[in-house]
């Protein structure tokens, strides 16, 4: 058992989404136990696995809502303050074993290093020469940037693609709509200009597809 008084306390800033993801985990891990005040069932949990001052039921449903009303998805960069222990603790519960490195994965993944290409490969191709760019979240659209171009719009599709001649999915296949014109647009993960498969981390795949649902209209209220 873990003594949290021990822990230094201070104040840090954290993602929205990143404390959002975490708390959502802790709650889920709670629910499991079956009881249908989760969060009565969460602070037990906590005090099951720490020693000394722990959260209670009440604090753990006020920084709960305090998350939900600070998250915005169209702005993923946006922080809060959190309490140290408070962290440690509640990525504990959510199985997460060094919330640090969550946050730094999370931060690199809002400036993704990719390569792109606006047409696929074929087996005469025999130079590959794709740009190498940043992409990022830019409100309800996403964004690519190199020293050549800039795209944007809204997803209307995002798959794994196979090359001709490529073995294995390296490649995320985008449509997407700008300014009433349809377009498509490959992209790819990649060190030291060697490409990641798209599966091995899945992050481009998971960006476009958050773009996508992001962009979707909202269905009429009649």
């Amino acid at each position: 058992m873990v003594n949290i008084d021990k822990v230094i306390n201070k104040d840090v800033n954290i993602q929205v989404e990143v404390a959002y993801n975490i708390m959502r985990q802790c709650l889920a891990a709670a629910e499991l136990r079956g009881d249908e005040n989760v969060y009565k069932e969460l602070a037990e949990l906590i005090m099951e696995n720490f020693s000394g001052q722990t959260p209670d039921d009440r604090v753990l449903r006020n920084l709960s809502d305090k998350i939900k009303k600070l998250r915005d998805p169209l702005q993923p960069e946006k922080e809060m303050g959190m309490y140290t222990r408070t962290i440690m603790v509640l990525a504990e519960i959510a199985g997460i074993t060094d919330y640090e490195a969550v946050k730094e994965k999370y931060k690199r993944s809002l400036l993704m290093p990719v390569m792109y290409t606006a047409k696929p490969w074929y087996f005469f191709n025999v130079l590959r020469v794709p740009r190498n760019g940043i992409l990022k979240q830019n409100q309800y659209k996403w964004e690519y940037n190199d020293e050549h171009i800039t795209l944007t719009g809204n997803v209307t599709a995002a798959d794994e693609f196979t090359m001709p001649g490529d073995r294995h999915a390296l490649w995320i296949k985008v449509n997407y709509e700008d300014k009433g014109e349809k377009h498509e647009a490959y992209f790819a993960e990649y060190i030291n200009q060697t490409i990641i498969p798209a599966a091995k981390t899945g992050n481009v795949l998971a960006f476009f597809k958050k773009m996508q649902k992001i962009s979707e209209p909202v269905p009429e209220v009649i």
